[in-house]
């Protein structure tokens, strides 16, 4: 049996723990090899043109948790619990616990729930994890670099078990002393530049690269001639960053992982 959080709130709250988790063998299987070829047969010859492929959908699987110390619920605690576990209108994270295995995170729903019970009482949940992504995730990564010199150099690592993957990570950038820039050039992504420039002093930036979003303390309207607009992304393997500016820059990010391994 083991222990998970779920939209950040860990099951020890409710005294929960899960009993089962898939198909016997679940935790083993990789999760990433049933992909399709997307090609067609136009131009000359026999082979076809291979435009990529298109990944596989969203992992599914049942699971089941129950009191941790066998006992019923009061019927407060079950509606309590229904409304953290199910009913979401967007996808969380669901993380599993397994001191073995290592722990491995799922953005998801929570779907078609069943209640257990036991002579008329409730003793836990039955239901589908609907993931929408086709791979697991790792725990949440959060490197901190301050940087007090014009010119560092630092490292990142993007080292999920997806191949040839980019991460595009959750950053903030803290201006110090009487910088008005910064600038990261990524060395393993085709020296690839993310740059500011014209910036306030001590200006607080946060950005959301996947979702392209970018706010500033001052409200300033960065996307306005300031930016130019290469979000940043971490290449497969090792990432070496040289940085213009001095700053607290931080990285927030979870690795891509097929469940397993390849």
């Amino acid at each position: 049996m083991s222990n998970f959080i779920f939209d950040n709130i860990p099951s020890h709250v409710f005294g929960l723990r899960i009993a089962h988790v898939g198909n016997p063998g679940f935790l083993e299987r990789t999760t990433f090899t049933d992909i399709e070829i997307i090609s067609d047969r136009s131009g000359r010859g026999d082979e076809s043109y291979i435009y990529g492929r298109r990944l596989p959908d969203g992992l599914e699987f049942p699971m089941e948790i129950y009191n941790t110390n066998g006992f019923q619920f009061p019927s407060y605690e079950v509606e309590a619990a229904q409304e953290w576990l199910f009913g979401k209108s967007t996808p969380r994270y669901l993380s599993i616990l397994d001191p073995d295995k290592g722990n491995f995170s799922y953005l998801c729903y929570l779907t078609n729930p069943r209640i257990a019970k036991l002579g008329g009482k409730v003793y836990g949940w039955r239901f589908a994890v609907r993931c929408v992504l086709p791979y697991a995730s790792s725990d949440i990564i959060e490197n901190t670099h301050t940087l007090n010199q014009d010119i560092s150099q630092i490292t990142e690592y993007n080292t999920g078990t997806i191949a040839d993957t980019y991460l595009y990570p959750e950053m903030s950038i803290r201006l110090l002393g009487n910088t008005r820039f910064a600038l990261i050039r990524n060395a393993d992504d085709n020296d690839r530049i993310m740059e500011f420039h014209d910036l306030r002093l001590n200006e607080e930036i946060t950005i959301d690269n996947k979702n392209q979003i970018i706010k500033a303390a001052s409200n300033d309207n960065l996307l306005n001639g300031r930016f130019n607009m290469n979000f940043f992304r971490l290449a497969p393997g090792v990432n070496r960053l040289a940085i213009n500016g001095r700053m607290i820059l931080i990285f927030r990010y979870r690795l891509q992982m097929a469940v397993g391994g390849y």
